[in-house]
């Protein structure tokens, strides 16, 4: 009896020493699984974040032209007024001459519709006229006729 108990003992033992593997072997797959699935969510974290910044850095370009494109349509423009107002004659007439002396007098030739939108914000400005960027040309005239 003494050695079936010793028997039974060891065979216990045995079962017990092969559970305590088969639940280690188990919890180093599940460890090596949550381990897998952890690094698969960091590639595509990473592939998101680099997919992000490539983005990013294309919307930058895409700006970066669009303003060396309105620059250069600015230097266009600003070449192009230069150069019709050197070819204008201004100085060769006297009547030019006489009137560059005298803005107002210009203005009057220029506009013969009476001053600019613009020339009447600026004398509404002076004039301290509120809500003067809202008013159309006519209103414009309006009230700095009224002040």
């Amino acid at each position: 009896m003494a050695k079936d108990d010793k028997d039974k003992k060891a065979a216990k033992k045995a079962a017990e020493k092969k559970l305590k593997a088969k639940a280690a072997k188990k919890a180093k797959e599940l460890a090596a699984a949550k381990k897998s699935k952890e690094k698969a969510a960091a590639k595509k974290l990473a592939a998101k974040a680099a997919a992000a910044k490539k983005a990013a850095a294309k919307a930058d370009t895409k700006k970066a032209a669009e303003k060396l494109a309105a620059a250069k349509k600015a230097t266009l423009k600003a070449a192009a007024t230069k150069a019709v107002v050197e070819t204008l004659p201004v100085a060769s007439t006297p009547v030019l001459t006489t009137l560059a002396a005298k803005p107002a007098a210009v203005e009057a030739v220029i506009a013969p519709d009476g001053p600019t939108r613009r020339q009447l914000l600026v004398t509404a400005g002076q004039l301290g006229i509120v809500g003067r960027h809202r008013m159309s040309k006519e209103q414009l005239e309006a009230a700095v006729a009224a002040h």
